[in-house]
């Protein structure tokens, strides 16, 4: 028997996701070219629209696009680390800001989803 199985018949309920992934592709992904602009996550995908890869960014602009990710997020939002505990949306966007170890852990957990987002559509064809 498997363990969401197990689960079931014990009578705990298994925990549903209930927002879809970047579900109109309308979420903060990367910086047009010329890194001023925070562009969407259809721009990076965009073929014809020039925008820079994360690799291309400086820390402040990956700062100000996790915390535009973030600040998007609904306000019920939390992020449970093993160290830290349950870390709420308002304090995620405080430790992105000041760039503490959590903050950098926060970052890397966004760049990440970034990265695996946008090599998603190539990895179908």
């Amino acid at each position: 028997m498997t363990p969401a199985k197990r689960q079931r018949t014990r009578g705990r309920a298994v925990p549903r996701l209930h927002a879809k992934l970047e579900p109109d592709g309308s979420q903060p992904a990367g910086y047009h070219v010329g890194g001023h602009a925070i562009a969407r996550l259809r721009d990076v995908l965009d073929p014809t629209t020039p925008t820079l890869s994360l690799h291309e960014l400086t820390e402040d602009q990956r700062v100000r696009l996790v915390v535009a990710r973030l600040q998007l997020k609904p306000k019920e939002y939390k992020l449970a680390m093993i160290g830290p505990g349950i870390i709420e949306r308002t304090r995620a966007i405080a430790e992105v800001e000041t760039r503490s170890a959590i903050g950098r852990a926060i970052m890397a957990i966004e760049v990440y989803v970034l990265e695996h987002l946008s090599n998603a559509p190539r990895k179908r064809r």
